[in-house]
């Protein structure tokens, strides 16, 4: 049954969705990873498989500090960066990655419709040695069949604490045996109002009880354009639906629906005891709000009345938002992820009272060359969320068009939060960034487009590795194949990261100290 209450407005736009279906592939035999086999990893990250990474965030409060991988190179000395690759097409449009241990690596990809070789969604394992598929699951086919058509737009992919790979895409979401890729279950989801061919589930979040809540995305009817692309057809669209559906049993526990489109992903938190879920209401260029619900033991949304944040869009101009991402008692934002001619804001938002919040424009000052600008069609863009690393107190931030790196800093005193600049380096991505290593020795992780090159259009990027305290490069990459937009550089074992090229290309690529007798700790 679906219920309805009366929202303020629902951003219709931030990127990044998702679609699913089934069916499995082929199959070849298992190799060896020449990563060493990890320790168990703790149960502190519920309800995530215990593993280097199991979400697309790490964690459900979307932090992206992935706290069990490390920076292989030196802190202090010249590093040297290898990869190796497989071949181009292999993974179109891959996404995001998962693993049990070193040896056992899962990759969802085929979800940008608009990316030529993407046909839709799939979920494979990959060998860690060979870069080679183990096995290939293509979950759907938007060229012939049931699913032609059908808007083929991102989704993400889980592997939760019961062992198995849980997948959005299209108006479905699906469990995978990740031994073999065979689809154990598949449920299709409520959109009321909308076309099953023009609905998308933008990804997943997931309750410490592995309760999983889903949000609704859809494109205009008759629009035939995929991928991101899809929303920039004009023409009305039908509110959003939230939905919590038991892992377990894979049936659906509630559903609550809006009265207007929600773009951004939504987040959960815990605070004083309860379990939230916060999402943005608002509109792709205006007023935009952030609300939260709590979410029961049995999956049941209570709309949270008493939390009421101000707007997070207060400049004409400035786009839809991210997604929240926690930062202790915080909640922390940043909007224009879509294309702006206003600087972005970033605001932090307590938890303990929505009123309670700080907002900066870190880049307002900032100088775009007119032909950049020209050519991005935008004086400010930031495609991602934050990066929220509570455990050294900053927050990191950036603005493609700014082609700069921000950390920064909340400050309370007296109750009054305040927000600032901690340190601000260039650097042009438009991926989400990778937080990694102790405390002590945080390393932030982006991917750097040329600046001979215009995002979105780019064929090339590379890797960067910064002290995450003072923003030093430690390393840099060669020039890779252009990263899907709007994803981000994987963390793996033995201080490597993968890399997933738009046009199928898998990268693991390895930073180690040039120095033979420096190890992988920063001595």
């Amino acid at each position: 049954m679906i219920r309805s209450r009366k929202a303020v407005a629902v951003a219709l736009g931030t990127f990044l969705a998702s679609t699913l279906v089934v069916a499995v592939s082929i199959s070849s035999s298992p190799g060896s990873a020449s990563a060493t086999p990890s320790p168990q990893h703790s149960n502190s990250n519920a309800p995530w498989f215990p593993s280097l990474n199991a979400f697309e965030s790490f964690d459900s409060g979307r932090s992206h500090v992935f706290s069990d991988a490390y920076f292989g190179g030196s802190e202090h000395r010249a590093n040297t960066v290898t990869s190796q690759s497989s071949p181009e097409h292999q993974y179109p449009s891959a996404y995001n990655m998962v693993y049990k241990d070193a040896q056992h690596v899962y990759i969802y990809g085929g979800s940008y419709g608009d990316v030529p070789g993407s046909i839709g969604a799939f979920v494979a394992q990959v060998d860690p040695t060979t870069l080679q598929p183990i096995w290939y699951t293509q979950l759907m086919n938007i060229t012939t069949g049931p699913d032609a058509g059908t808007w083929d737009y991102p989704g993400v992919m889980g592997l939760l604490k019961d062992g198995n790979i849980y997948v959005t895409y299209s108006d479905k979401l699906a469990k995978v045996n990740p031994g073999t890729g065979a689809v154990l279950a598949t449920l299709e989801l409520p959109h009321p109002g909308a076309a099953a061919t023009d609905t998308s589930f933008n990804g997943f979040d997931a309750t410490p009880n592995g309760t999983i809540i889903l949000k609704s995305l859809y494109r205009t009817a008759g629009c035939t354009k995929q991928g991101p692309n899809a929303l920039s057809c004009s023409g009305p669209v039908p509110p959003s639906v939230i939905v919590s559906v038991n892992s377990s049993t894979m049936t659906v526990d509630d559903t609550v629906q809006l009265t207007q489109p929600a773009g951004a992903r939504p987040t959960i938190a815990q605070f004083n005891g309860k379990t939230y879920y916060y999402l943005v209401e608002g509109s792709f260029y205006g007023d935009a709000y952030p609300v939260r619900y709590s979410i029961s033991s049995t999956g049941q949304f209570t709309f949270d009345t008493s939390w009421k944040a101000a707007n997070v869009n207060p400049i004409a101009g400035e786009s839809a938002t991210t997604s929240l991402g926690v930062f202790g008692n915080w909640m922390v934002i940043q909007n224009n992820s879509l294309r702006s001619h206003v600087p972005l804001t970033v605001t932090a938002i307590s938890q303990a009272d929505g009123s309670v919040a700080a907002s900066l424009q870190p880049f307002a000052n900032i100088p775009i060359d007119p032909t950049y600008a020209a050519a991005l069609g935008a004086t400010s863009w930031a495609p991602a969320a934050v990066s929220a690393d509570v455990s050294t107190g900053r927050i990191y931030v950036f603005d493609t068009a700014a082609r700069l790196v921000d950390a920064l800093k909340l400050t309370v005193t007296k109750g009054k939060p305040s927000l600032s600049v901690v340190w601000s380096m260039p650097d042009t991505t438009t991926e989400f960034m990778l937080l990694i290593g102790s405390p002590e020795h945080r390393v932030l992780v982006t991917t750097d487009i040329p600046t001979s090159q215009t995002p979105g259009a780019n064929s090339t990027d590379s890797i960067v590795w910064r002290s995450a305290a003072t923003g030093a490069v430690l390393a840099t990459s060669a020039q890779l194949p252009a990263m899907t937009q709007g994803t981000q550089i994987q963390p793996f074992y033995n201080g490597n990261v993968f890399w997933e090229g738009e046009m199928g290309t898998l990268s693991l690529v390895a930073p180690r100290a040039s120095h033979p007798s420096e190890g992988a700790d920063g001595s």
